[in-house]
């Protein structure tokens, strides 16, 4: 999205495009340190619901929050929010909705851990779009190089 706004000289997609990359850094980051702090354990294991080991390396204990749905639920968020559209909502979040089936269908998540994933992403989401429509991100840039992606955030 952000490439395409530059290629095409639209602010707007560059402004989404940078809204999607800094949500997605944001939850990314708060997923993975709650899944790597909490140690739950997944349903596949037979462990029980309330099994959470604490700080854990193994993917096996680290159910809490779904990262997958955490995602899902950042981006529709984005998009629906800059979309404005109610149809276009209720198709990105009900897309959201089915990655968070998937999740509880395939065992590899407990009902809690894509509610919190979806309520996580949701927030970061709305979050970041918010704060760009009240300009408050102005030591926030997208920095593109030749060996990767990034997002600089001056504090």
């Amino acid at each position: 999205m952000y490439g395409y706004g530059l290629l095409a000289d639209q602010s707007a997609a560059r402004r989404i495009g940078l809204e999607i990359v800094e949500a997605y850094a944001i939850a990314g980051a708060g997923t993975q340190i709650v899944k790597h702090l909490m140690g739950r354990s997944r349903p596949y294991r037979d462990e029980g619901y309330l099994l959470f080991a604490g700080p854990i390396l193994r993917n096996s204990r680290h159910s809490f929050p779904s990262g997958d749905v955490t995602v899902a639920f950042t981006l529709s968020s984005v998009l629906a929010a800059e979309a404005k559209s109610a149809p276009v909502t209720i198709l990105l979040y009900g897309l959201a909705s089915m990655t968070a089936f998937q999740r509880l269908h395939r065992d590899q998540h407990w009902l809690s851990d894509v509610l919190g994933g979806a309520a996580w992403g949701t927030a970061v989401g709305l979050g970041v779009v918010h704060m760009h429509r009240k300009g408050r991100t102005r030591n926030v840039s997208l920095v593109v190089r030749p060996d990767g992606v990034g997002v600089n955030v001056g504090l």
